[in-house]
This record gives C-alpha cells, sequence and structure tokens, in this order.
C-alpha cells in the first residue's frame, strides 16, 4: 500500500520536477536527464523516506535534484575538455616483444645452454610446474636456494634470447 502511494505522489509531481530541472540545467536534455535521474534515485533509495505528505515528498525529490546537479557539476569541473585530442596524431604500433618471435628451438637451446644445477632447477619450476617447495624437497636443498637458481637461469635466458649471447656455462 505506501508503495503505491509513493508511486502516485511521483508520477503527480513530475510536472514540479521538470520546471525545478529545466530552471537547473542549461538546456532541455539535460533538464530531462537530471528529472529522470531524480526519479530514479527516488526510486531506488525509497526506503529512506519517512515522511508521508506529498508536500514532503516534493521537498525530498527536490532535494535529490539538487544534489544530483551539484554532483554533476563538481565531476565537470574535475573533467578537462579533450578539443585538443584532435589534433594529435595516431600513435605508431609498438614493436612486438622480442619474445613473441623466438622459436620454441631457441627457447630449448638457451635451456640445453644453462648449467646443469641451473637447468634441473628450471625445467622443474617451468616445464613440470612444480611448487618451490615441492622442487627444494625433491632436489634437497633450501626453498631460497631454489628461487635463486630459477632467478639466475631466468637472466641467463633472457640475456641469451634477446641480447644474441649463449648462456654462461
Amino acid at each position: 500500500m505506501e508503495n503505491t502511494r509513493f508511486s502516485t505522489g511521483l508520477v503527480r509531481l513530475q510536472p514540479d520536477l521538470r520546471r525545478l530541472a529545466s530552471r537547473l540545467a542549461t538546456n532541455a536534455v539535460d533538464a530531462a536527464d537530471l528529472a529522470q535521474a531524480t526519479c530514479l534515485r527516488a526510486l531506488e533509495k525509497r526506503r529512506l523516506f519517512v515522511r508521508g505528505s506529498v508536500g514532503d515528498l516534493k521537498n525530498w525529490l527536490h532535494r535529490i535534484m539538487v544534489n544530483l546537479h551539484r554532483d554533476l557539476h563538481r565531476k565537470g569541473a574535475r573533467e578537462m575538455p579533450a578539443d585538443w585530442l584532435e589534433e594529435v596524431g595516431a600513435l605508431e604500433d609498438p614493436a612486438p616483444p622480442a619474445w613473441s618471435t623466438l622459436a620454441d628451438e631457441d627457447v630449448n637451446a638457451a635451456v640445453e645452454g644453462l648449467r646443469p644445477r641451473l637447468r634441473e632447477v628450471y625445467r622443474l619450476f617451468a616445464i613440470q610446474r612444480y611448487s618451490y617447495a615441492t622442487i627444494s624437497r625433491r632436489l634437497c636443498i633450501p626453498v631460497a636456494t631454489v628461487a635463486t637458481r630459477i632467478y639466475r637461469a631466468r637472466a641467463r635466458l633472457r640475456a641469451a634470447l634477446t641480447g644474441g649471447e649463449r648462456p654462461k656455462a
């Protein structure tokens, strides 16, 4: 029953809302948007409306509209006009990353060129997808050593594959 009275009051107050919106907004389209946003906000927050008279509803709706209007102005003050964007030329496509041009054979050869200790830990991590803890238990070495070997293997592979060097053995 209460929702019906609220909806009926909202419909009856539409002309008042449109008049206030046209005074606040700079054009008819913005005024219509403001009135619609006010009604939407009122419907979303109708549980917060505790008074019952149409006059109270009118005051509540006007307060919502004024607050929405102020929020839009604050947002507009923070936005920067983008007229200058039309003058900016298109950016060139970036070069593809170096790793995307590598062949599997190159990667396999670089891994084979690693020292045996680094190669073993790197394969367990990168190929077999073991965690640092599993590799640590499997090879009977500390987890910190596993992390260090993976770091060094990656650094040597990166140097070998992007810099044209062979990994240091």
